[in-house]
């Protein structure tokens, strides 16, 4: 504890002595702050059935963000975010020991301080954010954002991001606790450990590759051997390129990383992680081809507590936590984008078919079909997403509907 203290504190020295320079403190006394304010409201409705659907979840739920950001140096800002959860219909188990036997949908209630951070970009060539933020590090595989969930997942951390270093982007920092999107209430709501992450990524003529390490020691749950599970290491390359032609465009990514046991974790293991997608986009067409595997090692397989979880491994969230023989998810989607329809702006649809596999002995886990459309009417977002999921040897049968709404002010 104490030598977690003591790298928090060097931290904060770094950035006050950064925050005290003149270039910054310059015409201080004449600082007029502006207050930007910016909000947003949405409304969602989800049904969950599992099994022969006699078990039923539904949930109403409305979320509110409210951001002001106001200058309070040169080129340095503040930013300060309060966001609130209730439940208009709660027919369904949250996480925190409220309807335990109902399904799961982690949109628990209530009221927090989601964001409260400082930036600064006096430094040339880079930005500096330190306080409760979102991180979002390239595809959010490792570390995203987690926006669909009601409640964000906020991280309170340093972070530096500079171009001083060649012709790349460094994106480097330190965290110490994670305040997930499952609440405070949740035995396992919040992570803390001393974390550290880095991350370069280059232009080329292949695409933008990037290289990382993310060493995250992320304690929760009650006090034992297995509040260190989630603790991990992991390094890898990840490349993105596109071409586009007139009347068509050709978007390629991979990635390929180890993870292994970092801090505390009870379990030696050191597992792969690979990815491989082509999307194809004549005209108003989209094709998409996924192959991605969390591999397994020693009966623990790659973990990513901290992604945006329900962008990958299919709507119906059946791989929240990577089961011990890992996972092999191979998925194929076709969407076409509309246009304007009537009222309607930004119509999309699409289609995406999901085959899962373990890693170590190719047993069987199902497979799931995923629906979605997509709109606005003037500034206000409209979804529908549809998932069932057709167990074969992991978790049970599971269908489950979104229905949202929202609007940015």
């Amino acid at each position: 504890m104490q030598s977690r203290w003591h790298k928090s504190g060097l931290a904060l020295g770094f950035i006050g002595c950064l925050l005290g320079t003149p270039s910054l403190a310059q015409d201080n006394s004449n600082t007029t702050i502006a207050p930007r304010l910016s909000g947003d409201l949405r409304l969602r409705y989800q049904d969950t059935r599992l099994g022969d659907l006699t078990q039923t979840g539904q949930a109403l739920t409305l979320r509110f963000l409210g951001t002001v950001e106001a200058d309070i140096f040169d080129k340095t800002s503040i930013l300060a975010e309060v966001e609130g959860v209730t439940a208009l219909i709660d027919n369904y188990n949250d996480g925190t020991g409220r309807n335990f036997l109902l399904p799961f949908i982690p949109d628990p209630k209530g009221v927090e301080l989601n964001r409260l951070q400082v930036i600064s970009e006096a430094i040339p060539k880079t930005r500096l954010t330190i306080g409760r933020q979102r991180l979002a590090l390239d595809d959010w595989r490792f570390i995203g954002a987690f926006p669909f969930r009601q409640n964000n997942q906020t991280i309170e951390a340093v972070r530096i991001e500079t171009k001083a270093f060649g012709q790349g982007i460094l994106d480097i920092g330190y965290f110490n606790k994670v305040r997930r999107p499952l609440g405070g209430d949740n035995v396992n709501g919040v992570f803390t450990g001393d974390s550290f992450f880095a991350n370069y990524n280059l232009a080329t003529p292949f695409g933008r590759i990037s290289a990382f390490h993310y060493a995250t020691e992320l304690e929760t749950g009650p006090v034992g051997p297995l509040r260190h599970i989630n603790s991990s290491q992991t390094t890898g390359a990840r490349v993105l390129g596109r071409r586009d032609w007139d009347n068509f465009t050709l978007v390629w990514e991979g990635s390929y990383a180890r993870q292994s046991d970092f801090s505390d974790n009870p379990t030696d293991y050191s597992a792969h992680y690979g990815l491989a997608e082509v999307t194809l986009k004549p005209t108003n067409f989209t094709f998409k081809f996924r192959g991605e595997i969390l591999g397994s090692d020693s009966g623990q397989a790659v973990q990513t507590p901290l992604a945006s979880l329900h962008k990958f491994q299919g709507f119906a969230d059946q791989f929240l936590r990577t089961p011990n023989d890992g996972v092999r998810d191979y998925s194929a989607l076709v969407q076409y984008n509309f246009g304007t329809i009537g009222p309607f702006s930004d119509v999309t649809s699409f289609a995406r078919h999901h085959w899962f596999e373990a890693d170590t002995n190719g047993r069987n886990y199902g497979r799931e079909l995923n629906l979605s459309l997509k709109s606005k009417i003037n500034r206000v977002g409209l979804a529908l997403e549809y998932a069932d999921y057709k167990a074969q040897t992991f978790s049970s049968d599971t269908k489950t509907l979104f229905l949202t709404t929202e609007i940015s002010f």
